[in-house]
């Protein structure tokens, strides 16, 4: 009885730590891609876009979305290196207590995870010929 009670509660703290790390990764690629669309956009051109509070509310909409696409792709495209990378940091290193957090369940976890995001980010900007929705 014991030996299953430990058997549960490393399965839930594997997947805490799985959603730490997704939450983290997830942080970190919306930071990076609102620096990037800020830096894409004119400054000059931000007066425009809104005269009044209903085009203000709009407007970041718009920039949310936007962000969240463009982090969505950055974290898709990055997958396949950072699968990569970390199985050859997993062969190299296998008892190390650094890298124990790299697993196969986390890369999965990853995948299902980008997949998830495509189909909201297809659903939100209203493509009809998507392939993962």
């Amino acid at each position: 009885m014991d030996n299953e009670a430990d058997i549960r509660e490393q399965d839930f703290h594997n997947a805490v730590r799985e959603y730490i790390i997704f939450l983290l990764l997830i942080i970190a690629l919306y930071l990076i891609s609102h620096a990037v669309v800020c830096c894409i956009k004119r400054r000059e051109e931000r007066d425009d876009y809104y005269s009044g509070d209903e085009d203000f509310v709009v407007y970041r909409i718009v920039l949310f979305i936007s962000t969240f696409s463009v982090a969505v792709s950055g974290g898709a495209a990055l997958l396949l290196p950072f699968s990569l990378i970390s199985n050859e940091v997993l062969l190299h290193y296998p008892n190390s207590y650094y890298v124990q957090w790299l697993n196969s369940s986390l890369i999965h976890g990853m995948q299902i995870l980008r997949n998830k995001h495509i189909s909201s980010c297809s659903k939100i900007l209203g493509e009809k010929n998507c392939t993962y929705c």
